[in-house]
């Protein structure tokens, strides 16, 4: 895929996964691996791994743990010029506590959504200890 829009992106990784199984997956463990990829492409490859409870998978998850990249807040284009509903008279009531709600917020990096993954996952619970959850995953995964 080489389009640069990443809702596109994001949305062929979905239904990839579901059409071409194991091909797509090795693609989008590459994504999620590739630090030079957007963090928004690279956050949902994250998420579309974990929906498939595969050991490869959940190791490519553990690749990431102490990635220290920020990942942007979801439905923050509210704040976008462009935003579509931007004059709608609900947008105007809710844009000043988002916002604020935004300045307080301090984003998650892909290393901290990757233990949620791996922990939501298992119900385990080693954080972003890398070594912990490898081994607990090659014990108790197969492909």
């Amino acid at each position: 895929m080489n389009s640069t829009n990443p809702d596109i992106v994001k949305a062929a990784m979905a239904v990839a996964i579901q059409i071409a199984g194991q091909p797509a997956e090795n693609q989008i463990r590459q994504i999620l691996s590739n630090p030079s990829m957007e963090i928004t492409i690279r956050e949902s490859a994250l998420h579309t791994l974990a929906r498939k409870h595969k050991k490869d998978n959940l190791l490519c998850l553990t690749e990431v743990l102490t990635d220290e990249t920020p990942c942007p807040v979801e439905n923050a284009e509210i704040l976008e010029n462009d935003y579509p509903l931007k004059e709608h008279p609900l947008t105007a009531m809710f844009l000043p506590s988002f916002k604020e709600a935004l300045d307080n917020h301090t984003p998650k990096t892909l290393g901290q959504i990757a233990a949620e993954q791996l922990h939501e996952t298992t119900k385990k619970n080693y954080g972003t200890n890398k070594q912990a959850w490898q081994q607990w995953i090659e014990k108790h995964y197969e492909n």
